[in-house]
């Protein structure tokens, strides 16, 4: 039905959003504690965040080298839960990946591979190396698990973009964060602006965040941990084929094999939604991330 498609097509979006944030590798989430069960842990500032009812998902060794199994999640996950369970027992070990069933390795580089210096991604970016060519990195700056504050602000900026470009521009930047960021900023308080206007008729006018006259911009599947000087000029995609239905038989709908005897196929259908496109950066250094921020309570 319409409602159907409309509703894969909405949810590749999200997945596709999520993935956005990632290194490339496909990680959704984390396995704190391994077992052989239907009922897998998660931990970590993410946890089951963006895991979803009936998701086909793998879950892979950390070096994604190894597949434990592969199964449909059948609890109401994207919850903040710490668990979450399987038609079918997976047998997991500490530190594994969850990741879309069969994607690893085989998602677009996100922000987290893009504006990096190794902390997060891996060495190699767009086929060179960041350890031999270091101004090839982004403008890292560790919090060490402490609060936002306006000084890391500064220092993003004042300490590490501006040096590392030789100049003091910043029409291009924008500031992106997931709304626990956006909120510690708002406790750090407003900034100052006079009013020349009636007092009957005063408007503060605080409708958007911005620092020192970048706008800030909150993203629901941002990591909550960071907090990115993004200058969107510098950013890339690059699309071989753009989404659209796999049709290559004339329609989209696939009928599904049967597994009973006798029978070919079952009534049952599938279609493939689909892109083939990557994110790219030609000069990393213009990017910046403040990562291991503190997230504040109930966030």
């Amino acid at each position: 039905s319409k409602l159907n498609l409309d509703g894969g097509i909405s949810a590749a979006h999200k997945i596709y959003n999520w993935l956005g944030y990632g290194t490339g590798n496909g990680r959704l989430a984390t396995i704190s504690t391994g077992a052989n069960s239907v009922t897998q842990t998660v931990a970590g500032d993410d946890r089951d965040r963006f895991l979803r009812k009936n998701m086909r998902i793998s879950i892979v060794s950390s070096d994604l080298g190894t597949v434990r199994g592969s199964q449909r999640i059948t609890s109401e996950s994207g919850n903040f839960a710490t668990t979450f369970t399987l038609d079918a027992a997976i047998n997991s070990t500490t530190n594994d990946l969850v990741i879309v069933q069969n994607t690893a390795n085989q998602c677009p580089t996100g922000l987290r591979q893009i504006v990096d210096d190794t902390t997060d991604g891996s060495i190699v970016f767009q086929n060179i190396s960041r350890n031999t060519h270091t101004r090839y990195r982004g403008q890292m700056l560790s919090a060490a698990s402490a609060a936002l504050s306006h000084s890391l602000l500064r220092r993003m900026l004042g300490g590490q973009i501006y040096p590392a470009l030789h100049e003091l521009k910043r029409g291009d930047y924008e500031i992106w964060s997931h709304p626990a960021q956006a909120t510690a900023y708002q406790m750090l308080g407003w900034n100052k602006k006079y009013w020349e206007g009636k007092s009957k008729s005063m408007d503060l006018g605080f409708v958007t965040y911005e620092f020192e006259g970048l706008p800030w911009v909150e993203d629901i599947d941002a990591y909550k941990t960071d907090v990115m000087f993004l200058k969107w000029s510098g950013l890339m995609k690059f699309t071989t084929m753009d989404w659209e239905w796999e049709d290559t038989t004339g329609s989209i709908w696939r009928q599904v094999p049967s597994d009973t005897a006798g029978v070919a196929y079952s009534d049952n259908f599938e279609a493939y939604y689909q892109v083939i496109c990557n994110y790219g950066c030609p000069n990393p250094q213009e990017q910046g991330r403040v990562h291991t921020l503190a997230i504040p309570t109930g966030h």
